[in-house]
């Protein structure tokens, strides 16, 4: 029996797309020396760079997310090399930052009083803890 690499998969799925399941079978009983290949085909079926599509009943190739997202070890030690300039944003970019960041402040300020009031609108009532917000060092100044 010989050994199975990820090339190899990626080779037999092509020819389970093309020729289906019986051809796949048949090469890997004669080439590959494997008594039961139901096993390699599960194999097939749980690689993720592969992508069994079950409803088309064939693989689609993806590409392994993993490898778009996180650098390799080699990337990670190689010299540092010069990075282009990124361009300087104009002032409209500015300013949708600059929305963003009090949009960000305000949903911290909300999320900060979220922990201390509770605001029923059917029973038009609120119900403030005093005792966690004096014990964390809030006063609280009624009009």
């Amino acid at each position: 029996m010989l050994k199975i690499t990820n090339e190899n998969l990626q080779n037999l799925a092509e020819l389970y797309n093309q020729h289906g399941k019986d051809e796949l079978y048949n090469k890997l009983k004669k080439d590959y020396k494997i008594k039961n290949p139901t096993c390699v085909f599960k194999r097939m079926k749980t690689n993720e760079m592969l992508g069994f599509d079950t409803a088309l009943n064939k693989f689609t190739f993806h590409k392994c997310v993993e490898d778009e997202v996180f650098m390799s070890f080699d990337e990670l030690c190689a010299p540092h090399q010069e990075m282009e300039a990124i361009p300087f944003p104009n002032d409209n970019s500015k300013a949708v930052a600059m929305d963003k960041l009090i949009q960000e402040l305000i949903g911290d300020k909300l999320l900060e009083i979220s922990k201390y009031v509770n605001m029923n609108v059917i029973d038009r009532t609120i119900i403030i803890d005093q005792t966690s917000l004096h014990n964390d060092g809030y006063q609280i100044i009624a009009h």
